[in-house]
C-alpha cells in the first residue's frame, strides 16, 4: 500500500507504518523532527526491538525504557544503526521504505542519521504502542461518507440487469469511428488533459447508453491508475464539501468522479465544485476530473452554470451502432427466444433503446422457456413495457377480467393494480414500506404488484431504497398508464388517484415532484402540456392536504418543498397557494437550518423572484443562522432582488456581518456580487468595497474573480481604490483574458477613464478577445468599434456577425470601423459589401432605430471613401446600395449629426444623377431631402456650400428647377 501512487506526506506514511506495526505485534513510536535552520518537519518511526507488543498499554517491562516526551529524549537501551545492530530501538525513515529503489537497510540508516544529526531537533514523540488504549485514535474507524463509493464498491452493489454494465457480462459496443468524442478512451484522454474544463457532460435521451458509457470510462480509468468515485444521488445528499473530504482522504494522484444523472445531485453546488477543483490544481495535488450525464430536457431548462466545469458532448448513437447494441443485448439476454422467432422479429418487439430492449428481451426469454412466446406476440406492441407488465400481472391474477362486451363494459381506465404500480414508481427511490404506503391506498394487492416488479428486476435495491432499474421504466409506464391511447389525453380519474397516493409523507411528495419534473420535461410537447396542466390543477385542489403532509417532516419536508418549487407543473401553483403549501412548514420550522434549501430554491425560482412572501421568512431565518456558512445561499438571491428599503437594509446589514466571518472564503463571491451591485450608502459601500478588495488578494487570479471585479469596477470609486481595482482586473486578464467570460471584465474597463497606457492595453486585449471569441454581446464589441484601433481578424469577426445578424440595431456601429479602414484590407471589400446589402435588404417597413444616430449614414460615408469601391463591379454594387438606402425614410437623419462633414457621401450620391439609367426614382424628392439634410450639418460653411453646389449640378442633369 505504501508503494502505490498516493499523495502521502511523511506523517501519513509514519502513521500507516505504525498501524502495520501494531497489527504485526511490533511496538511503534512516531517521532517528528524539526530542522534547526527552519523548514518543513520530518517524521520517522522508531520500533521497540527488544520485545513484542502484547496489546494496549505495552509490555510491563517496556515502561522502564520508554523515552520521556519532555526534555531531552534518551533511548535507554540504545539506538540501532542497522537492522541487525545492537540496541533496543530501531529507527525507520518510512519515506525511504516507499522509495522505488531503496532497501530496508537504507531506511534504518536514514532514520538513525536524522535522530542523531545536530541539524535536527526532536519536536514530538508519540509513543503509539504505550498510549494506544488511552488515546484511542488508532482504534477509530475513518469516517465513511454516505453516498460515495469506490469503483469496486459500485461493482459489488450491482445486481439484476445492472450487472450488464460490466463488459464481461455484456460487451461494450464502441463507436465505429475511433475519433468519435463519445468513445470511452477518447473521453478519458480528454479528462486527463491539463488544459480545458475538468469535466465532461454526456447529454442524451433516456436509454441511449449514458450510464454505460460513464461506467466504461470508469473501468478504463481504474486500469490506468485513477481512483474512481461514484456519487449516489437522492437521499444520500452528498455535498461539495463531502466530496472533496473524500478526495482528500483518498490521496490519489488522479481521481475520477462519476455523476450519473447530474440533475439529481442537489447537494453539489457547481461553483463550489469549481473552487475546490481549482484549489486542488493550484496546490499541485490531486487531479480531479468528472464524467456526468443528463437528459436534454433538463439540460435545456436548467439555469445551473454547467459551463464552469463541464464540456458538453452529445451522445446520439447512429442507427448502425444502436442496432449493434440491441443485437448484443439479444445475444446475451435472450439467445433462445431470438433463435425461436428470429433476430428480425425480436429486434422489432424490443425496439431500439438498449434499456427497453434488455427488459423486453428478458421477458421474451422467460416466455420462450414457458413455451408461450409465439402465442403472446400478437397481443404485444413493439417496445412497449406496459404490455409486458400487464401480461405478468394478469398471470398473477392481479388484473381484473377482460370485459366480455367491449361496447358496454368500460375498460379504458387503468386497473387499480396498474395505478398502484404507477404510484409506487413515482415515489421511488424509497424504502419498501414507503412505497407500499403509496400503493396500498389504491390497491390492496400493492405488495404483490411490487413483488412482481422486483421479480422482473424492473425495480431493484439501491442505496436510497427501492428504485427502477432505469428511469425509463418509470417514464414509459407513467406515460402509458396516465395518458389514454391513442389520443394521448390525460385520464383524469386515474391521474388523480395516482397523484393523491403521494400524500403519505413529505419524502414521497418530493419524490413525485422530482420524477414528474423529469417526465414532463422529456415528453413530446402535446403530451407534456396535458400532463403538466393536470398536475397543476390537482395541486391547486389538494394544496391544503399537501401542505399538511410537507409540514410533517423537518428535513425531508424542506427538500420536498424545494423539489415542488422546481417542478414545472407545481411551482406556479405552490406560489399561488403559498399559505396552504409552504406556510405550514415554515411556521413549524422557521428556525430550522433545513429551511436554507427551500429558501434558496424559492428565491431563485422564476415565480419566487417576483413573490415577496419568501422575503420575511428569509429574514427571520437569517436572524438565527445569518453567520453560518449556509446563510450565503440565502443572502445571495435575497440581495439580488428589488426590495423595499427596510428589507434591503436588513439584507445588507446581515451580509456585512456574514462577510466578517466568511469574507475571505471562495464562496463569499456569491454574496459580494449582488451586494456590490446594490445602491449603498457611503459607509456601507466602503465596507463592501474593502471586503471585496481583501477577497481579491486571495482569489484575484481565479476565474470566478470576474463575479467580484465586474460589479466592483461598476461602482463610483475613489482614485486609490479605482487604481487597485483596475490593477487587479488587468492582472486577472493576464490569466483569463481570452476566455469567453472575460467580456464581463473587459466591458467594465472599456467604460472607465484610464490613462493612455492602460487604455491601449485594455483595447488590445479586447481586440484579441474578439478575434478568439467573436463579437459576442455589446460589453466589448460596442466599445471596441468606437476605438481607432482595429485589426483584420476583428474586422472579419464583425462582418461574420453582421451577416448572421442583419436585423440587429447595432450592426452599423460594428461595420463602420471596418469600412473606415477598408484601405488596409482590400480583400474584405466583397464580404463587407455583402454584409451591408443584407442589412439594408432585411430592414422592415419602419426601422427608425437602425439610423437613430445617423450610424448607417456614417457607414455609407466610409464606404464612399474606400478606394476599392470607387469603380468596377464593387463600385457599381455600392451605387445600387446607396440608391436602395436613400429610398428609405430612415436615411439622411438630420438629428445627432457628427461634427465632421459628409461631403464624400453627397458627392457619390449626386454622381448617380449623371447617367439617366442610374438616376434614383423620384429624383426631385431625393434632392430636396438631401439639400435639407446638408443645411443641418455642424461643419463649416465652405463644406456646406460645396455640397449644395453638387446638389445644384445634379438638378441640372435632370432638368429640374428648385421648387
Amino acid at each position: 500500500m505504501l508503494r502505490t501512487a498516493r499523495l502521502a506526506n511523511c506523517v501519513d506514511l509514519a502513521v500507516t507504518f505504525a498501524g502495520a506495526c501494531l497489527d504485526a505485534g511490533v511496538h511503534p513510536l512516531i517521532v517528528v523532527l524539526d530542522p534547526v535552520s527552519g523548514g518543513p518537519a520530518h517524521a520517522v518511526v522508531v520500533t521497540w526491538a527488544a520485545g513484542t507488543w502484547p496489546g494496549p498499554g505495552a509490555a510491563p517491562d517496556y515502561r522502564d525504557f520508554a523515552p520521556e516526551p519532555d526534555g531531552d529524549v534518551v533511548w535507554k537501551r540504545g539506538l540501532r544503526r542497522a537492522p541487525d545492530d545492537f540496541g533496543a530501538f530501531l529507527p525507520i525513515d518510512v519515506t525511504q521504505v516507499t522509495s522505488a529503489h531503496a532497501s530496508f537497510d537504507d531506511a534504518v540508516r536514514s532514520g538513525t542519521e536524522l535522530l542523531t544529526s545536530p541539524a535536527w531537533r526532536l519536536s514530538i514523540v508519540a509513543d503509539v504502542g504505550l498510549k494506544y488504549a488511552k488515546q484511542g485514535e488508532f482504534r477509530a474507524e475513518p469516517r465513511k461518507i454516505t453516498g460515495i463509493h469506490t469503483h469496486n464498491e459500485e461493482i459489488a452493489g450491482l445486481h439484476g440487469f445492472r450487472l450488464n454494465l460490466l463488459s464481461h457480462n455484456l460487451p461494450f459496443v464502441y463507436p465505429t469511428d475511433p475519433e468519435d468524442p463519445t468513445e470511452p478512451q477518447r473521453l478519458l484522454e480528454r479528462l486527463d488533459e491539463d488544459t480545458g474544463l475538468p469535466g465532461v457532460l454526456l447529454v442524451g435521451a433516456a436509454g441511449v447508453g449514458k450510464t454505460r458509457t460513464c461506467f466504461e470510462v470508469a473501468e478504463l480509468a481504474v486500469r490506468a491508475g485513477w481512483a474512481v468515485m461514484h456519487i449516489a444521488s437522492g437521499d444520500a445528499g452528498v455535498t461539495s464539501a463531502d466530496l472533496f473530504e473524500a478526495i482528500e482522504a483518498e490521496r490519489a494522484e488522479k481521481v475520477l468522479v462519476v455523476l450519473d444523472y447530474l440533475n439529481e445531485y442537489s447537494g453539489l453546488h457547481i461553483p463550489t465544485l469549481q473552487n475546490h477543483i481549482r484549489s486542488e490544481t493550484s496546490r499541485g495535488r490531486t487531479k480531479v476530473a468528472l464524467i456526468a450525464s443528463c437528459r436534454p430536457g433538463w439540460h435545456n431548462t436548467t439555469d445551473a452554470p454547467l459551463g464552469l466545469i463541464f464540456d458538453e458532448v452529445a451522445l446520439e448513437p447512429d442507427a448502425n451502432r444502436t442496432a449493434a447494441i440491441r443485437d448484443e443485448i439479444l445475444a446475451v439476454v435472450a439467445p433462445r427466444a431470438t433463435e425461436e422467432i428470429g433476430l428480425a422479429q425480436m429486434s422489432a418487439i424490443c425496439g431500439a433503446r438498449p434499456v427497453i430492449a434488455m427488459l423486453i428481451a428478458a421477458e421474451a426469454e422467460r416466455l420462450h422457456e414457458q413455451g408461450t412466446l409465439r402465442e403472446a406476440l400478437p397481443h404485444i406492441r413493439p417496445s412497449s413495457l406496459l404490455n409486458w407488465l400487464e401480461r405478468r400481472l394478469d398471470e398473477d391474477n392481479l388484473l381484473p377480467p377482460r370485459p366480455k362486451n367491449l361496447f358496454t363494459d368500460d375498460s379504458s381506465v387503468p386497473s387499480q393494480a396498474l395505478q398502484a404500480c404507477a404510484a409506487m414508481l413515482l415515489a421511488t427511490p424509497l424504502d419498501e414500506a414507503g412505497l407500499l404506503a403509496c400503493g396500498q391506498g389504491m390497491a390492496t394487492n400493492a405488495g404483490l404488484v411490487l413483488h412482481r416488479l422486483r421479480s422482473m428486476k424492473w425495480v431493484v435495491d439501491s442505496p436510497a431504497g427501492l428504485a427502477p432499474v432505469h428511469d425509463l421504466v418509470t417514464d414509459q409506464l407513467i406515460e402509458n398508464i396516465l395518458l389514454e391511447r391513442p389520443s394521448d389525453v390525460v385520464q383524469p380519474e386515474a391521474a388523480d388517484n395516482v397523484l393523491g397516493a403521494c400524500l403519505v409523507t413529505g419524502r414521497s411528495v418530493g419524490r413525485y415532484a422530482v420524477n414528474l419534473s423529469r417526465i414532463i420535461r422529456d415528453l413530446h410537447r402535446p403530451k407534456a402540456v396535458g400532463l403538466r396542466a393536470h398536475c397543476a390543477t390537482w395541486l391547486g385542489s389538494e394544496a391544503e392536504r399537501v401542505g399538511e403532509v410537507l409540514a410533517g417532516s423537518e428535513d425531508a419536508g424542506s427538500y420536498a418543498i424545494g423539489a415542488v418549487l422546481d417542478n414545472p407543473a407545481w411551482s406556479t401553483v405552490a406560489f399561488a397557494e403559498w399559505h396552504h403549501v409552504v406556510d405550514p412548514w415554515l411556521q413549524r420550522y422557521t428556525d430550522s437550518i433545513s429551511a436554507r434549501h427551500l429558501l434558496y430554491k424559492g428565491l431563485r425560482s422564476e415565480p419566487g423572484k417576483a413573490d415577496e412572501r419568501l422575503v420575511p421568512a428569509a429574514l427571520t431565518w437569517l436572524t438565527q443562522h445569518g453567520t453560518t456558512p449556509a446563510a450565503g445561499f440565502v443572502l445571495a438571491p435575497l440581495l439580488g432582488r428589488d426590495s423595499d428599503d427596510d428589507t434591503a437594509t436588513a439584507a445588507v446589514t446581515t451580509a456585512l456581518t456574514w462577510l466578517i466571518d466568511h469574507g475571505t472564503t471562495a464562496e463569499a463571491q456569491f454574496v459580494l456580487n449582488p451586494l456590490l451591485g446594490r445602491d449603498l450608502d457611503d459607509d456601507t459601500a466602503t465596507a463592501a468595497v474593502t471586503t471585496a478588495l481583501t477577497w481579491l488578494i486571495d482569489h484575484g487570479t481565479t476565474a470566478e474573480a470576474q463575479f467580484v471585479l465586474n460589479p466592483l469596477l461598476g461602482r463610483d470609486l475613489d482614485d486609490d481604490t479605482a487604481t487597485t481595482a483596475v490593477t487587479t482586473a488587468l492582472t486577472w486578464l493576464t490569466h483569463h483574458g481570452t476566455t469567453p467570460d472575460a467580456e464581463f471584465v473587459l466591458g467594465r474597463l472599456l467604460t472607465l477613464r484610464l490613462d493612455d497606457t492602460h487604455r491601449r492595453g485594455v483595447v488590445q486585449r479586447s481586440l484579441t478577445w474578439i478575434e478568439i471569441n467573436g463579437v459576442g454581446s455589446d460589453l466589448v464589441s460596442k466599445f471596441v468599434s468606437r476605438q481607432r484601433e482595429t485589426t483584420e481578424p476583428v474586422a472579419v469577426k464583425f462582418i461574420e456577425w453582421a451577416t448572421a445578424n442583419p436585423g440587429n440595431e447595432d450592426v452599423a456601429w460594428r461595420l463602420w470601423p471596418v469600412a473606415r479602414d477598408l484601405v488596409n484590407w482590400p480583400e474584405l471589400t466583397a464580404p463587407l459589401l455583402s454584409a451591408v446589402e443584407r442589412v439594408v435588404w432585411a430592414l422592415p417597413a419602419h426601422a427608425t432605430a437602425i439610423n437613430s444616430r445617423a450610424q448607417v449614414d456614417n457607414l455609407m460615408l466610409n464606404l464612399c471613401r474606400a478606394p476599392t469601391l470607387q469603380n468596377g463591379i464593387s463600385g457599381a454594387r455600392l451605387d445600387d446600395l446607396l440608391r436602395l438606402w436613400l429610398s428609405r425614410p430612415e436615411s439622411l437623419n438630420p438629428h445627432d449629426l457628427p461634427d465632421f462633414h459628409l461631403l464624400s457621401l453627397v458627392s457619390r450620391v449626386t454622381g448617380l444623377f449623371v447617367l439617366p439609367r442610374a438616376t434614383p426614382s423620384e429624383p426631385g424628392a431625393l434632392l430636396d431631402r438631401l439639400e435639407a439634410w446638408v443645411h443641418q450639418w455642424k461643419s463649416g460653411e465652405d463644406k456646406r456650400d460645396m455640397a449644395l453646389d453638387l446638389i445644384g449640378r445634379a438638378r441640372k442633369f435632370i432638368a429640374l428647377e428648385p421648387a
